[in-house]
């Protein structure tokens, strides 16, 4: 049996956004919770009628370095017998749409959590 919650997060911020996926899974006696999380900040833009404006901010702030990290987390209960993985992505990308260039932050996670069967949520 599968349970999936998608939910799209518009806070009072109109520059973060959030999808959200929600599943768990039953099988086998066991259950598997699995939590999908994408984040999107827009850090800056840059408006211009000039193509050749908008590519070489891009690459004024490629040659700064962009930020890119991967961690990779894992935790064992021994006394309920639940087994937790984190992976979190965290980086930054550039997108352009009509003559608006814009810098963006993302966070992408996924978890997972193993237990015995009896979690619900």
């Amino acid at each position: 049996m599968k349970k999936i919650i998608h939910s799209d997060v518009f806070g009072v911020n109109p520059r973060k956004k959030e999808v959200l996926v929600d599943e768990t899974v039953f099988r086998l006696g066991a259950t598997i919770h699995k939590r999908r999380s994408c984040k999107y900040f827009i850090k800056e833009t840059l408006t211009s009628k000039s193509p050749a404006e908008i590519e070489a901010w891009i690459e004024d702030h490629k040659k700064r370095g962009l930020k890119k990290n991967c961690h990779i987390m894992r935790e064992l209960d021994t006394n309920t017998g639940v087994n937790k993985v984190m992976c979190k992505v965290m980086g930054e990308f550039f997108a352009v749409c009509g003559k608006t260039a814009f810098k963006i932050f993302y966070i992408n996670e996924l978890k997972l959590e193993l237990g015995n069967g009896d979690m619900e949520n």
